[in-house]
């Protein structure tokens, strides 16, 4: 560590210096990689971490207030948090994992070899070596472990906390309800579900494995006999010649489509609905409450929403309906398209018809949003009050923690602005901040990352508003 001090002091004397990213974290602080004489180093307001060769950005990670990343010098591949190394070194990290708020998983790679270690507060816990650890198959588990896929002599194997569980042929599906790992296998020709430490099958084909962590079951989509059937290992339902997605609630409700002779249905615990001419998309929506689930049925070149099992409201039918909302409370709204209008639909109630209508939000009564385009310009409607956007990013409006206040990004005079619930000018969108999320996460697309810096600007602003309270 004295080395390190003195090499922070002698790039301290060194003039040449550039940013490599700004950006900030969860909590609001301002995070900078810089890069002087040849070394990178994290500076978090204001506040220079240790320099290293390399830091590696899209790694950059906050929990609880704490940052970490993981850092590379001569030495290897290190774990930092808050600025102070906690594990390593490793030859080289590919993957930095959160697995809790206070545990990660690292994925260590060398010389065509792959492992994980568990980084704690207290001590970081290594796995053993695998030929490689399938990517984005790292998850928590119900306990706070760790589970994943990793090839082993031309298998594929699950490895729940560090224990090697069973191997197949090909593995897939590897979900995490809330008491027990399952996934699907493939033997050969054959093809298995395992549930914890029960095997399941063999079954001519599985299309799906849906869990829930609020829940203990985990639902298959087998194929028998040319049929179809979701089954949990303890239930099965009746044959169907498709399925859809399966859809475990909160509230542990079980929902999906299916289709029999040319005729769909919806399946909610058990019972199905129809049969309809065509369910929209096969699309469901289920609302934050868990317990309300919606769809769009198709008749007749008409759009009628349908609110657990039947027609929600005077059952109106519409040209297209392009989006359905649900609030928390179980409240319904819906945007539809008539004619050359949008119209908006809530409580079953039509509030009125725009040349355009989008982003519905369900705040809660009288808190409801959504933008609306009259005389040319975009209006966010909130209750009785309207304000004037002039070009908005539909897009990109999101509500804060409390679900009461909002953002939204516009196009204004001088450029990117975004306007927020607390009222005033609009502010100017760093664009520097969210084009450097945008290389740091290298896959996200740019409106997730805008929408990203919107919610964390305005957290930031509700946290200034209350400390000033």
């Amino acid at each position: 560590m004295k080395l390190r001090r003195l090499a922070a002091v002698a790039l301290a004397a060194c003039s040449c210096q550039a940013t490599a990213y700004r950006g900030r974290d969860q909590a609001g602080r301002e995070l900078v990689v810089l890069s002087r004489c040849g070394e990178e180093f994290v500076r978090v307001d204001g506040e220079e971490h240790a320099s290293f060769r390399s830091i590696d950005r899209s790694t950059l990670t906050s929990s609880e207030g704490q940052l970490i990343y993981v850092a590379t010098d001569e030495d290897g591949s290190f774990i930092v948090r808050e600025g102070r190394v906690v594990a390593g070194p490793f030859a080289a990290v590919a993957r930095l994992q959160r697995l809790s708020s206070s545990a990660f998983a690292a994925v260590e790679v060398a010389e065509g070899r792959a492992r994980v270690h568990i980084v704690g507060p207290g001590e970081t816990l290594t796995h053993a070596w695998y030929d490689a650890i399938l990517e984005d198959s790292l998850l928590a588990t119900p306990t706070g472990g760790s589970a994943y896929v990793a090839q082993l002599g031309g298998k594929d194997c699950v490895v729940v906390d560090g224990r090697l569980d069973r191997c197949f042929d090909g593995v897939s599906a590897l979900t995490a309800t809330r008491s027990q790992v399952a996934y699907l296998g493939r033997q050969d020709s054959r093809s298995y579900v395992v549930r914890g430490a029960t095997l399941f099958g063999p079954y001519e084909d599985v299309a799906g494995l849906y869990g829930s962590l609020q829940s203990d079951r985990a639902v298959a989509l087998l194929r028998t006999d040319d049929a179809w059937f979701a089954d949990d290992g303890v239930e099965r339902s009746e044959p169907y010649e498709r399925l859809g997605e399966v859809h475990l609630t909160s509230a542990r409700r079980t929902v999906f489509w299916a289709r029999n002779a040319e005729q769909e249905y919806v399946v909610i615990d058990g019972i199905a609905f129809g049969p309809y001419e065509q369910v929209k998309d096969r699309a469901i929506t289920i609302g934050a409450d868990g317990v309300t689930v919606a769809y769009v049925v198709r008749a007749n070149g008409r759009d009628i929403l349908h609110v657990d099992g039947t027609p929600y409201g005077p059952g109106a039918a519409f040209q297209r309906i392009a989006e359905v909302g649900i609030g928390s409370d179980g409240r319904i709204g819906f945007i539809a398209q008539e004619g050359e209008g949008r119209a908006v639909v809530l409580d079953g109630t039509l509030l009125g018809t725009w040349s355009k209508a989008a982003a519905l939000k369900l705040a809660g009564p009288g808190k409801d949003l959504f933008i609306v385009r009259e005389r040319g310009r975009d209006w966010l409607m909130q209750g009785p009050n309207a304000r004037d956007l002039g070009v908005a990013l539909s897009d990109t409006l999101v509500l804060g923690s409390s679900g009461q206040s909002w953002a939204i990004a516009a196009i204004g005079d001088g450029g990117l602005v975004w306007h927020h619930s607390a009222g005033g000018e609009p502010q100017a969108v760093d664009l520097e901040e969210v084009v450097g999320e945008l290389l740091r996460r290298g896959v996200q697309p740019e409106p997730t990352a805008l929408r990203d810096w919107l919610r964390r600007e305005l957290e930031s602003a509700e946290r200034g508003a209350a400390i000033a309270e």
